[in-house]
Formats: C-alpha cells, structure tokens, sequence
C-alpha cells in the first residue's frame, strides 16, 4: 500500500572539478522530507593511478549483448518500455547539460556515435531540456543538472515486471540467432 504513494525528487547537481549538489526526496505528500547532500571537492593530491595487472577480457558478453541488440524487434520493444516507463514519472521541470570529452578524439567520436542517438531521444522528453555535447579538444566530463521529478513507484514496478515476464521479452533475449 505504501508504495502506491508518490514521491518526489527536487535536486540540483554540478560536476565539474568537484562535486556539489543537494537533493530532497519527499515521499507521504511532502510530510517525510530527506534532505541529501552531495559535496565533494576533488584533492589533486588524493588522486593516484592505480596500476591493475592487465586482464584478458572475455568477448563472450560483448557478442551475446551485441547479439541482443542487432535482434529485429529489439529497437520497438526498447521504445516501448522507456515510453512505459517515462508514463510512471511525472516530469515539472528538468535541465540537463553534459559536456564528455575523451584523451583521444577518435574515442570521442565514437562515443558520440552512441550518445548521439540518445541525446535526440532525451531532448523530446516534455518538460525536459536535456543538452549532450562532445568535447574533441581534451578530456573532460562536467555536469549541470536541476529539476523536479515526481515517480510512482508502483507503476513502475508493475511496468518492469510484466515487461520482465511477457512472452516477447523471453523471446527477444533466450531465442537463439539463426
């Protein structure tokens, strides 16, 4: 019963050399408030690198991924369950600007070959300006990001679960490629 109640997210976040930011979650119509804050400050002194021994990655998940994506229906059904699931979000307002920047600007533009698509999908999103840019000249990765959300949890559980146990979903990911 208590999921069936709203709440609300009311945040502001900056990431640039640090992080700052502050966030309220307000759940029982405003009555139980939770203030979170977000504060950290980078220490150029703090961070080291850290050398791992290199591993040799397994191709396995990678291909059986790609797999799944390259499947027909794969794009309808993905539409279908981000548009289910942006039902159970009520959106007043959302400002989002990201600026990605790798070392090398070939990574950047591949990266941007899958952030672009996305971006263009974020920017329709009534109530939301969302702005992904790629930064070629160096590495870096800032965020400005504001807004208030209301979600209804049990919606959303109940999307995720018959999404989960439809007999499309079953298909689309346990069939094999012939």
């Amino acid at each position: 019963m208590l999921i069936s109640i709203p709440f609300e997210l009311d945040f502001r976040l900056r990431i640039d050399n640090g992080m700052e930011g502050r966030m309220i979650i307000a759940w029982l119509f405003g009555l139980v408030r939770i203030p979170v804050n977000m504060d950290k400050q980078a220490d150029p002194k703090s961070v080291k690198e850290i050398s791992r021994p290199v591993k040799k990655r397994k191709r396995g998940n990678s291909r059986k991924a790609m797999a799944i994506v390259r499947r027909p229906g794969f794009a309808l059904w993905s539409k279908r369950l981000f548009g289910r699931l942006l039902d159970s979000i009520r959106i007043y307002h959302l400002y989002l600007k990201l600026r990605l920047g790798l070392d090398d600007p070939a990574d950047t533009g591949r990266l941007w070959a899958l952030a672009g698509p996305v971006s263009v999908l974020l920017a329709s999103i009534p109530g939301a300006n969302i702005s992904l840019a790629p930064d070629f000249c160096q590495a870096q990765f800032s965020v400005e990001s504001e807004g208030r959300v209301r979600i209804y949890p049990v919606q959303f559980i109940i999307v995720l679960l018959v999404t989960w146990l439809s007999p499309s979903t079953w298909k689309l990911f346990y069939s094999r490629e012939r």
